[in-house]
């Protein structure tokens, strides 16, 4: 081997040291610019939103949103849970430098998004046919045509994520996918005399298309050489194993995020009380944005923490956390309960009358965001059948209290069942972490025992 050969041959092993180890404690600047793309996020989002309201009107809104709500929970399904398995395992054989096992990992998750998510897809656009004997006059069947998409812009920014590429992913995420949609939409009502629910779903549907292609080409360049060159080794079965763990929770949790709308729209009340909870929920989970965001910023270092078992810093880590994100929380519940109500009426004068909806759904969110990595490092040591208990109890709480509270008090009523199980799951999850590292820490034991 020559001499030139030799020097980039270790300029590309340096390079590839840098990857593993780069942000191995989460720069606050990082942290703030995150926030920041997370705010401008938040506004794209909402923009796409009100603008969908505005075209469609209500009643359409109404069937626009039930239909994103329920692509939503599929798309979890669809995911297969190896996004959320991939800010786990990724850094970890990037930091073992175990690349054949890298590389069987996202080629394998690939696979499965796309079989699992094309078998949903197919089944959903049958159903519809049965339905309504004609694709694409209900705006779910149009959902459900995008869903391998979604499914794969979703497992792209977590991939992109567990790269140590947050920034990236957070963009591509928070902008890129939103920031389509609402184009697409105010095209849409400017060029087209009637835009149907139908048309706005396929707005929405092509954002995650792009969204696709974009993290597609974010992987490769932020990955490390070697998980393309290397040939592939596969543990399927610890694969599967963990993946189906963590797929359950992810959809037991976008069932308690989503499932009250669609409950809503099946119980006889009003369809202005269904439109109301809609907006409140819409604008109340905005900054579940911010949640998202920072945890898979943090995951990745969480991760490696508990893999070296150090308490101190995984302290460190989640203060800093509390600090970044609690001050977006108390500026986020601020304004919804002093400008709540002007909010609300950007989607319509008549939406006003959600105002109290949205600030019991805020309550639940912002408390959900500020503790939402208390379950990751739950799972991270072990109490994973904890985490799944809670969950499984907390869903079902959800679907009972919508329908109690719901059939008495409408918007309102869904409002409160969101706030009372948000807050009881959270705190819950907080007390054992809380617990769990307080005894670790005393008895000076690792992470992992």
């Amino acid at each position: 081997m020559g001499r030139g050969e030799q020097v980039s041959d270790a300029h590309e092993k340096e390079r590839d040291e840098r990857t593993v180890t780069a942000n191995s404690e989460v720069p606050s600047g990082k942290v703030l610019l995150l926030v920041v793309i997370s705010v401008l996020g938040v506004g794209v989002g909402y923009a796409a939103s009100i603008t969908a309201a505005r075209i469609l009107g209500p009643a359409a809104f109404e069937n626009y949103a039930v239909a994103i709500a329920t692509l939503s929970l599929l798309a979890t399904l669809a995911e297969a849970g190896v996004g959320k398995y991939a800010l786990k395992v990724v850094p970890g054989y990037a930091a073992t430098q175990q690349w054949p096992l890298a590389s069987g990992y996202w080629r394998f998750s690939l696979r499965a998004t796309l079989m699992i998510s094309t078998v949903l897809a197919v089944g959903g656009i049958m159903w519809e046919g049965v339905q309504i004997d004609e694709f694409g006059g209900y705006p779910l069947g149009v959902a459900a045509f995008f869903l391998p998409a979604a499914a794969l812009a979703a497992v792209g920014v977590d991939f992109v994520m567990a790269n140590r590429a947050a920034v990236a992913g957070t963009v591509i995420a928070r902008l890129v996918i939103p920031g389509t949609t609402l184009i697409l939409l105010i095209a849409a009502g400017k060029w087209l005399s009637n835009v149907s629910g139908g048309i706005a779903v396929t707005c929405f549907g092509i954002g995650s298309v792009i969204g696709a292609v974009v993290c597609g080409m974010a992987f490769r360049l932020t990955s490390p050489r070697q998980i393309f060159s290397v040939a592939p080794k596969y543990d399927r079965g610890e694969w599967l194993r963990e993946c189906g763990y963590f797929m359950g929770v992810s959809f037991l949790m976008s069932w308690i995020l989503r499932v009250s709308l669609v409950i809503l729209e099946l119980l006889p009340v009003a369809e202005a009380e269904v439109g109301y909870f809609a907006a409140a929920l819409e604008t109340g989970c905005l900054i579940l944005l911010l949640s998202k965001s920072t945890d898979k910023l943090f995951q990745p270092d969480m991760s490696v923490i508990v893999q070296e078992g150090d308490i101190a810093r995984g302290i460190r880590l989640r203060n800093r956390r509390y600090m970044f994100v609690g001050s977006g929380c108390a500026i986020f519940m601020l304004a919804v309960v002093l400008f709540g109500r002007e909010i609300m009426g950007l989607y319509g004068p008549e939406f006003r009358a959600g105002y109290v909806a949205l600030c019991f759904v805020s309550v639940g969110t912002c408390t959900w965001t500020m503790f939402s990595l208390a379950p990751v490092y739950l799972r991270f040591v072990g109490r994973s059948m904890f985490v799944i208990a809670i969950t499984v109890v907390a869903a079902v709480m959800m679907a009972v209290l919508t329908i109690v509270l719901g059939l008495r008090y409408g918007a309102t009523g869904a409002g409160i069942a969101f706030c009372i199980v948000l807050c009881t799951v959270a705190v819950a999850f907080l007390g054992v972490e809380t617990r769990d590292v307080f005894q670790r820490n005393t008895s000076n034991t690792g992470l992992l025992e």
